[in-house]
This record gives structure tokens, C-alpha cells and sequence, in this order.
């Protein structure tokens, strides 16, 4: 019996660090949707790791920080943007985080453009810090009738 508890104990235990590692990607995330529409791209780049790779749809690949500050520089600031994540998978110090995101542009003058989705994927690492920071940062369109 004091072998069954202790391994209760430590299943819920695990099942705290899970949602505790999950609710700091959350976290995470929110914040780089927050600095997407202000437009703090060091701030965004911040939360990629040195040598994290990002890949954007119809794009090469980019390795590195240099180069994800510059395609996040370039890029049109929304005026929404959020994550809705389906699942993280948390492995250790790794963690796979996929769902859909949603963003909204608007031009000056104009009035607000319709609701944008994609399907991502972030692998999330835990740096020397223990802070989560995104490793591999990938995205690409959904069906054309999404909200349908």
C-alpha cells in the first residue's frame, strides 16, 4: 500500500508539472500574439532560441535569429492575432504544440479585413534558463471555407 501511494503521489505530481509546462507555453504564446500586434518584433525574436528554425508558408527555410528578426520585420502587423491550441505534448524539456491561429489586418483607411487561419506547429524547448522558447516555428494556409 505505501508503494501505491507514492506512485499516486507522483503521477499527480507529473500530471501538475505537465499543466503547469502547458500553461507556460500558453503563456508564452499569448505573448507573442501581444507583441505581433503592437509590433515588438525583438521582443517576438526573443522568444525563439539562437538557432530556432522558422518556416513560414512559401518561403525557405530560416535558421537563427538574424534571420527571423528580419522576416518578422518585414512582415505586416495585424491588428489581431491569437493561438488556439489542439494539443502540447510535453517531453522533458520539449514540447510539440500544434492547433490553428487566427490574425485580422487592416489597412489604413480602410475598414477591418476579414478573419484570417492557418494550422501551426512549435517545438518548444526549455532553454538554460528554464524559460520555454520556440525551436522550430512553422505554419501553413487551411481550407478556404474554415469558418463554414
Amino acid at each position: 500500500m505505501k508503494y501505491f501511494s507514492c506512485a499516486v503521489i507522483m503521477l499527480l505530481s507529473l500530471k501538475g508539472f505537465t499543466q503547469s509546462a502547458e500553461d507556460a507555453i500558453r503563456k508564452e504564446s499569448a505573448l507573442f500574439s501581444a507583441n505581433y500586434v503592437k509590433g515588438d518584433v525583438e521582443a517576438m525574436t526573443r522568444q525563439y532560441l539562437d538557432d530556432a528554425l522558422l518556416m513560414p508558408p512559401s518561403r525557405d527555410a530560416m535558421v537563427g535569429k538574424k534571420l527571423i528578426f528580419e522576416f518578422w520585420s518585414a512582415a505586416s502587423r495585424p491588428i489581431m492575432h491569437r493561438c488556439e491550441s489542439d494539443k502540447i505534448i510535453i517531453e522533458g524539456n520539449t514540447a510539440h504544440d500544434y492547433g490553428y491561429f487566427f490574425t485580422q489586418g487592416q489597412k489604413p483607411g480602410e475598414q477591418p479585413g476579414p478573419v484570417q487561419s492557418a494550422k501551426y506547429y512549435i517545438l518548444w524547448v526549455k532553454d538554460a534558463d528554464g524559460k520555454w522558447k520556440m525551436k522550430i516555428d512553422m505554419w501553413n494556409s487551411r481550407s478556404a471555407d474554415w469558418n463554414k
